[in-house]
């Protein structure tokens, strides 16, 4: 296995286990990604009620006011230029589904 996907599993187990917390350190997340992981790629998956939280904490605004759980068809692509500037784009795939209300 190689050193970036050693790193991308380690990473994902270090935010699996931060949003097992009833308050999960997203700004800790949103630093760890950002010293250690600077330059990489990095899959972060979420869940409906911590998605838009972590997003905050690096430093976007939402790209909605809120996402239920069946809202399913939505990619945050975050990228993240060498200041720590954060840019967002939001994707949709599948059928276009929307419970949630677009910003």
């Amino acid at each position: 296995m190689n050193k970036i996907k050693i790193g991308l599993i380690v990473f994902l187990a270090v935010v699996a286990l931060s949003c097992r917390t009833d308050a999960p350190d997203f700004r800790g997340i949103a630093e760890l990604v950002k010293t250690k992981h600077s330059g990489h790629k990095v899959l972060i998956v979420g869940h409906s009620n911590t998605l838009l939280e972590l997003l905050e904490a690096f430093g976007v605004s939402r790209p909605l006011a809120a996402l239920s759980d069946d809202d399913y068809d939505f990619f945050f692509e975050l990228r993240i230029d060498p200041k720590g500037k954060g840019e967002l784009k939001t994707l949709h795939y599948g059928k276009t589904h929307r419970s949630s209300i677009m910003k």
